[in-house]
């Protein structure tokens, strides 16, 4: 397991158990229905040497809507559970580029879903008092599902991931049942191609940036 993903893991089980004496309280709950933007901020870059090719090959990620809904568990006034899902479609993009001069460069790309489920321990320190507007933050564990990729007629399958992340947001109160919501959240994903013989990756880490309305009941 990785070192940021037993730090977010670590962080999670300390903040029920720092919570457990408020479980038994009666809790609150909150949906949140939300659509935005996935915008990834990293690429990756592998080299590429084959009979009569060579050069580097960028694997990216474009930007691309994302909607989800998400629900959260209020077990006191400055902490919950919540749970969510996402979907998203972008363009996953292989490009040939810095080729030899007489060799003909180009791209191939194939829209691919990107569904993480998620986990976060969120912290309101507002308290949410009445009429006041609701800041949430916290880290939380991901576990990223990924479509398929058909590049060219090939297509590419992908390892599903457990990761993390981190959001924060919050809910800005219209009436006494629903509220604005928005929120920004950073994703540490990696598409990793499941294939034996290929060590390539599409490497996204994207924020995902939403706003929606929020129900409470």
């Amino acid at each position: 397991m990785k070192p940021a993903l037993r730090v977010v893991l670590l962080l999670t089980i300390l903040c029920i158990a720092w919570a457990a004496p408020a479980l038994a309280a009666e809790p609150q709950n909150v949906i949140r229905y939300q659509i935005g933007a996935l915008l990834p901020t990293s690429d990756e870059t592998i080299p590429l040497i084959a009979d009569k090719a060579a050069g580097d090959v960028n694997l990216k990620v474009q930007s691309a809507l994302a909607v989800g809904i998400a629900y959260e568990r209020r077990f006191s006034d400055i902490f919950g559970l919540e749970f969510g899902i996402k979907y998203s479609k972008p363009k996953f993009k292989a490009e040939l580029s810095e080729a030899p001069v007489k060799q003909v460069e180009g791209s191939v790309e194939a829209n691919t879903r990107v569904m993480p489920l998620t986990v976060a321990a969120l912290f309101h320190p507002l308290k949410d008092r009445a009429g006041k507007v609701d800041l949430f933050l916290g880290p939380e564990l991901v576990y990223a599902m990924y479509g398929s990729s058909d590049l060219e007629g090939e297509t590419i399958d992908y390892k599903n991931q457990l990761t993390w992340g981190v959001k924060v947001g919050m809910d800005v109160p219209i009436n006494p049942k629903w509220s604005f919501t928005a929120a920004v959240e950073y994703m540490d994903l990696k598409a990793e191609v499941d294939e034996t013989d290929v060590d390539a990756k599409f490497n996204p880490k994207p924020i995902v940036v939403v706003v929606g309305a929020a129900y409470r009941f």
